[in-house]
């Protein structure tokens, strides 16, 4: 009975490690832009691309992988990087330029100049 009940606390314990080691970082996978924010004003990408008459930002990609590579399509450009977590921050490093994106309320956060964007995982 000693042996089943040290055999059955080993398994539980392997099996808590196996689920534990299996959590990936909650920013791994793609996320597409969907709203800006300015000035106090939020509004949708795609009608803010209208109104600049800018097709191409309509399509503001990113997607994370394990290990730390980043892709991305910004304005119809596309490029490649790296990224690593800081606490609730992650640090994107992509063709020589940086930028710091956060978590918030289940969306990817990212501030350009002055505006922030609001990407949706997909």
């Amino acid at each position: 009975m000693k042996k089943k009940l040290i055999m059955f606390v080993m398994l539980v314990c392997m099996m808590i490690m196996v689920v534990g080691c299996g959590k990936k970082d909650p920013i791994i996978g793609t996320w597409k832009a969907d709203k800006v924010k300015a000035s106090g004003i939020e509004i949708k990408l795609d009608e803010f691309a209208d109104q600049l008459g800018q097709e191409d930002l309509k399509n503001i990609t990113f997607t994370f992988e394990d290990g730390g590579k980043v892709t991305g399509s910004v304005a119809g450009m596309s490029g490649e990087g790296t990224w690593k977590a800081d606490q609730d921050t992650y640090s994107i490093e992509m063709d020589g330029q940086s930028i710091n994106v956060k978590l918030e309320d289940g969306n990817l956060v990212f501030e350009q100049d002055g505006a922030q964007f609001v990407c949706v995982k997909q």
